[in-house]
């Protein structure tokens, strides 16, 4: 039986790279992580929380197989 992949999902003012230790302690585990548009350094550019579900939702649909979200 195979794992299911992950999608983690950080939460305000956090980036992928944050998880980037959870991520190398599970190597045999096929983990995602994605870039919420509503967090990050420029003002300017962040979304809305309804741009970050669309992020999510597109980034769990280009996964194959059964996604577990993480958040």
């Amino acid at each position: 039986m195979s794992l299911p992949s992950l999608l983690v999902v950080p939460g305000a003012w956090h980036k992928p790279i944050h998880f980037r230790g959870l991520v190398d302690e599970l190597p045999d585990v096929d983990v995602h992580t994605v870039t919420l548009t509503s967090s990050g350094d420029d003002p300017a550019t962040l979304r809305d929380m309804y741009t970050d579900a669309e992020v999510i939702a597109q980034a769990a649909a280009a996964i194959d197989g059964p996604v577990v979200v993480v958040a």
